[in-house]
Parts: C-alpha cells; structure tokens; sequence
C-alpha cells in the first residue's frame, strides 16, 4: 500500500517547473582534463532540451547580452554563481549545471536543474559513458530523464526525442567545430564561419545541422550554388534530426534552397505552432511573408522573433516592414534605437537616408551620406544621392553619381553590383524618354556581368522598342538566375512582370494585363515594387481605360514606402493627371499633373516626358 501510494505521488506530483518557463543552461564543469568537452557537451545538452515544447531554453545569443550588460566579457563561462546572476537579472525560473568527470577509464555525467532565485535543487540525473565515444548518446539519455523530472509528460517526451548522437553528432571533435562556427557567424565573421562548418561536415557527413549552418553562411557570403548544395545536404539528413531542428532545416530549404515562399509558409505555422518561443520559426515565417507583400502578417511575425530575441537583423527587419507600411515615424524611431543601442550595420545608415529623404530633412541626409562614404562600400552613397535625383528629375547629376557608384564597386572587385548600376543608367534614361544611348550602355553593362545587368537592361531595352533583345535576356534570366521550379518570387512575381513588360511595348494591353492578374495577390512584395501597377496602369490607359488607369497610379502614391526612391513615385503624378483627364475629371487631372511639376520644379528641363507634361497642363488651364 505505502509503495502504491510513493507511485500515486510521484506520478502525480506537481511538476519542478511550469511550461514554458525559461531555463539557462550554464557550461559544464570539467574536471576531465580534456578540453574538448568544455564547449560540446552544453551544445549538445542544449539541443536535446530545445528539442522539447515544454522548455524554454535561454538563448546563448541572450547570454551574450547579458554578460555585456553585467559588464563582462560576451564568451566568458557561465560557471553556477554567473549563471545565477544572470537568471535573477533576467527573470529566469531555473538554471541546468552539468558536470563530467573521468573515473579511470570511463566518464561520470551530471545534470542537476537548480531553482534559480533560492539555489534549490529541483532535480537531478547522474549517468556514467563507459567511452568517450559513448558520451553523447549518454548525455542524451540522461537529459530526456531530466525532463521527465522537471514535469514534462510522457507523450511528449516520447514525441519529441530523438537519439542525440543522430540529432547532432557522435563526433566531439565535429561538435567542437560546429561551436566555433556558431560563436564567429554571431560576431558576423561568415567566411571564418564557413571554415568552421565545413570542418564539421568533414568529420560528420551525416551532421544535418553543421551542413543547415553551412548553408546560411554560404548564402551570407554570396556562394548561391553551394549554399543550394548544402541546404539540400541537410535537407536530405532532416530525419536524422530533432523535431525542433526538423523545422529549421525545412523552413530554410523552402525558403533560401527551393525559394518556394507559400510552402515555408505553411511550415512557419506549424513551426511557430509546436514551438512557439523559437525566434527563428517567427523570422522565417515573417520573412517568408515578407517577400510575398503581406506587410501586415509579416508586421506580426518579425515583432515576435524580436521579442524573442532582439538582435541586428530583427531591427532592421522591422524597420523595412514600417517604411512598406508608410509608418515612416516608427521605422525612424526604431533605427534611432538600434544606433543609440549600438548595434552596428552599415544597413541602417540608408534606412535613416531614405526616411531624411521622405521628410525632405537635407542635414540628416548629409549626416548619413558622410557615414556611408566612410564605409569600405562607400559607392553605396553615391547611389542613394543618385536615386533621390532621379526621383527629383535631375537626370545629368543622377547619372553622374551612378556612374562614380558603377566605377568604385567595380574597383572593389562587385562586378555584378557595378553591372547593375550602370545598366540602371539606362533604365532611367529609358523612362525619362531618352534611348540612343541604351542599347550602348546595356551592351557594356551585360559584358560586364549578365547577370548584375539582366533585369535593368531587358527593362531599358523593352521600353526603348529593342524587343527581340529584351525577350532573349527573360529566357536567359528565368534560366539561369533561380533554377528552382518551385521559385514563388521568380514564377509569381518577377517573370510575370517582365513578360507583361514586353507585351506592353507590343501595344497587346490585353495581354498584358492578363499576364499581371495573378501577380495582384503579390504585388506589394518589394520584388514587385511598383512594377506591376505602373504596367498595369499603362495598359489600361492604352486600352483608353481613365478609370482603370487612375486607380493602379493611386496605388502608387498611396504606398510610397514599398519604393520611397523611385523615379515611377513622380512619374506616378503624371500618369494619374493623364488617366483622370480620360475618365473625365479635369479638377483631378490638374492637381496630379501640378503635384507632378512641384516634385520636378528643380528637374533638367529638357528631359521629354517632362516638356510633354508641361504642354499636356497648359491645355488643360
């Protein structure tokens, strides 16, 4: 009977900790004279105890601000009493202090969770690994243990545990590389971090998230081609993996390898759903929204893996989501916070620009352009001065400046972003009327690189009539730039408007309007821009269609943030005064062709489309 009822109590036992309350995992004491356990066996612990919804798991990016903030070093050891420190500061209810030491031969493992405010022990599991080849799969068994002890239910331990050394590694050695990569891509050292990762792989071919890792840095460096290889690399060992790291590993191959946006979607939602304290389920998710238009979904998202974890990219995420949303105050407001935090990113500075830009504030714009010039990719200034230029109808400057941005990015060695600018020439060239020099500066910028120069050029080439040409360079660019057939960006969105583009210049309206139907549910994505309603605008008004027409050049003017610097914004003006002329209303024609003419009072003044907006205005006095 007394048996009976130390079952009943244990089993039924109020749990050591509540769900979802947060944990800190401290580094483990090694007594073992073996240095390679110093870092590995908290990576390792860590990624069996995140494996389960009912933990919360401090990030170690959070340690990180936390020892700063308690004046101490980012990498310094979170021994018992620094961690205790820590859970105070930070609320925390509990910590985990593991230990291993040698006994002969084989290796004594500890995990003890302590109740953080009173130094309680709330549970402990002690296990021995005859081997050191053993000390992972040990430490495996011994956390799932723990968990049970601390109140997680057995259906979830049972669902959510996979055997350590397949959910990582086997390999100390692999573990410990895998450390030092995650320690240089959070100080943003991404080659160092490739160096790391690849370490690992080498040592484990079959370490999923090593190669997960790998992917991203590639991606960070620039390598699109062994990004894409590795992703699918971890992509095919995700069953090897935890539930947790399974999502990962799922949502970055949708989202980066395969670039299909709506499938990272669905996977985001159960992501988030299972676990609903992991910031990156809620960055992807909103990233995925993100580059799909839904500011508003991915508003929500971002904001929740910045709760989570506040951090450069969170910051700059947002930011970017307010400006689309024309909340220009917030993103504003936001960037001051993050420089006034001190979090360093050279992609801040043309945030602050853009917004100066917005509310016409020249010291501001001066403040960052000196900042920028600074920067070892200092061109970058010059070509936030040509865009806002252009955008005021000051061709000669504009082009100037794009072509000093041309020349030192591509003595820097960014061929394809020197590529970009200068077919960019042309594409503005192309807009405000001009073409004989197009064909020649397209012709140089594609030799530079075809790939930089694609998209700029096939514009400036179409609308300058040079068809043939334009619709070579869509069938080379839907080949060659994102081989995914699955590419919901390239498929839904870019190809699209670059077929109604030419379509447009052919005089088939129709057509191109049909073309651009299935990018409406799309087109406020920042690959959109203004492109598909300016297009669309323009095919109605060439079907004689004034009210159609207004209606996608108010969209325009309504939501400047998607583009604040884009020459169409104004354009924009003009193409509302011609399309309210057509649908008959004179007093609207007149305000949009004046709001046009303010914008470009200081504007080159033989630049075409602008001598024919003058004459268009004085008929209609």
């Amino acid at each position: 009977m007394i048996l009976a009822l130390l079952g009943y109590w244990y089993f039924h036992r109020a749990p050591a900790i509540a769900e979802q309350d947060t944990i800190l995992i401290t580094d483990f004491v090694n007594t073992t004279g073996d240095s390679v356990f110093d870092e590995t066996l908290k990576i390792a612990l860590t990624a069996k105890l995140m494996e389960s919804p009912f933990l919360k798991v401090f990030p170690d990016e959070r340690v990180e601000e936390a020892l700063k903030f308690m004046g101490r070093r980012a990498d310094e050891k979170v021994t018992r009493d620094i961690g205790r420190d820590i859970c105070k500061r930070q609320g925390l209810k509990a910590m985990i202090v593991g230990s291993i030491s040698a006994l002969g031969s084989s290796y004594a493992i500890q995990l003890k969770a302590v109740e953080a405010q009173t130094g309680t022990p709330l549970a402990i599991e002690q296990i021995e690994a005859a081997k050191k080849e053993e000390i992972v799969r040990q430490l495996g068994i011994a956390a799932t243990i723990l968990r049970r002890k601390l109140g997680e239910k057995l259906s979830t331990i049972e669902k959510f545990n996979a055997p350590l050394e397949q959910a990582t590694t086997s390999s100390l050695e692999a573990l410990r590389a895998f450390s030092s990569a995650r320690e240089y891509a959070y100080k943003g050292d991404y080659r160092s971090a490739v160096t790391f990762y690849e370490h690992a792989v080498k040592l484990d071919p079959n370490f999923a998230q090593a190669y997960s890792g790998l992917a991203a840095m590639y991606s960070n460096v620039g390598q699109t081609a062994l990004s894409r290889e590795a992703g699918q690399k971890a992509y095919d060992l995700r069953d090897r993996v935890s539930e947790r790291e399974r999502f990962r590993i799922d949502i970055y191959f949708q989202r980066i390898t395969n670039r299909d946006m709506e499938q990272a979607i669905e996977i985001g939602k159960l992501f988030t759903k299972t676990y609903p304290d992991d910031f990156i389920g809620h960055d992807f998710l909103g990233l995925s929204y993100h580059d799909l238009g839904q500011w508003e979904k991915a508003l929500e998202e971002i904001s929740e893996a910045h709760r989570l974890l506040p951090r450069a990219p969170s910051y700059l995420n947002l930011i970017n989501i307010f400006t689309c949303l024309n909340r220009f105050q917030e993103a504003e407001e936001l960037c001051d916070k993050a420089i006034s935090l001190e979090i360093v990113s050279v992609n801040l500075h043309p945030y602050k620009y853009q917004l100066a830009a917005i509310r016409g504030d020249r010291a501001a714009m001066e403040k960052e352009i000196k900042w920028l010039a600074a920067q070892p990719n200092g061109y970058i200034a010059n070509t936030r001065q040509s865009n806002l230029a252009a955008f005021y109808g000051q061709l000669k400057q504009s082009q100037k400046l794009r072509r000093e941005a041309a020349n030192l990015a591509e003595q820097s060695g960014n061929v394809s972003t020197a590529a970009s600018y200068l077919a960019s020439i042309a594409r503005v060239e192309s807009s405000f009327g001009y073409c004989g020099s197009v064909p020649e500066i397209t012709a140089k910028a594609l030799a530079l690189s075809r790939a930089g120069a694609r998209n700029n050029s096939l514009w400036a080439l179409s609308v300058c009539g040079r068809i043939d040409q334009a619709e070579s360079l869509a069938e080379e660019w839907k080949k060659t730039i994102r081989p995914s057939p699955h590419d919901t960006v390239v498929n839904k969105i870019s190809f699209p408007i670059a077929q109604a583009l030419i379509q447009l210049q052919r005089k088939q309206f129709d057509k191109a309007i049909q073309i651009l139907l299935p990018v409406l549910q799309f087109e406020r994505a920042e690959a959109a821009g203004f492109n598909a309603m300016f297009l669309r605008g323009q095919a109605y008004l060439g079907l004689g269609d004034g009210k159609a027409a207004s209606a996608e050049f108010q969209k325009i003017l309504d939501h400047r943030g998607l583009a604040p610097l884009d020459i169409r914004y104004p354009i924009a003006c003009l193409y509302l005064g011609r399309s309210a002329k057509l649908e008959g209303d004179l007093a609207k024609s007149r305000k949009a062709y004046q709001d046009f003419l303010a914008l470009w009072k200081d504007a080159d003044p033989n630049i075409p489309i602008l001598k024919e907006a003058k004459a268009e205005y004085e008929k209609l006095k």
